[in-house]
C-alpha cells in the first residue's frame, strides 16, 4: 500500500497512477483496509483505471467495515 502511495504522489519514484493501482490492488487483495480505500478512491476519480463508482463503493465499504475512518467519512460525503 505504501508503495502505491509513493507512485500515486511521485514520492521517490516517477509518478504513475497505473503503478499506484497495481500496488493498491495487491494490498487490497490481502485485505489491507487502506489499500482497499485507496484503490476505491482511484476507481471513484478514474486515476489509473476507468471510473467505476460501483467498484469504488465496494472497496471503500470493505475498508469502512474494517474501521477505516477515512472510508466512513468518504462514504458519508460522496454519492455513488
Amino acid at each position: 500500500c505504501n508503495l502505491g502511495y509513493m507512485y500515486e504522489n511521485g514520492r521517490g519514484v516517477t509518478q504513475s497512477y497505473a503503478d499506484a493501482v497495481y500496488w493498491y490492488r495487491k494490498a487490497a487483495e490481502q485485505g489491507h483496509a487502506l489499500g482497499q480505500a485507496n484503490l476505491g478512491y482511484c476507481y471513484y476519480y478514474g486515476k489509473g483505471v476507468e471510473i467505476n463508482k460501483q467498484e469504488a463503493y465496494r472497496l471503500i465499504k470493505l475498508a469502512a467495515d474494517q474501521g477505516n475512518e477515512w472510508s466512513k467519512k468518504f462514504l458519508a460525503e460522496h454519492t455513488f
